[in-house]
């Protein structure tokens, strides 16, 4: 397991892999992560977006830092 000294640490030991996120809307998004900026926008590639039933694919997406609520490893 990695070490993290900040809280975005964890975010830039995540580019290039799977992540899980959750949005406000309570939708649920698993991508790899691409980019991110100091105000946790995000990139995501080969996005699977989870609604309640219903999930879309995505090959490229860009998230605003304001609605994500969480970010996990996948």
């Amino acid at each position: 397991m990695s070490n993290y000294e900040a809280p975005l640490d964890f975010v830039r030991k995540s580019i290039g892999e799977k992540v899980l996120i959750r949005l406000r809307n309570k939708v649920n998004i698993r991508g790899e992560l691409v980019a991110y900026d100091d105000h946790l926008n995000m990139m995501i590639k080969d996005a699977s977006l989870k609604r309640e039933s219903n999930t879309e694919e995505k090959h490229l997406i860009y998230l605003r830092g304001d609605m994500i609520l969480l970010v996990g490893k996948d």
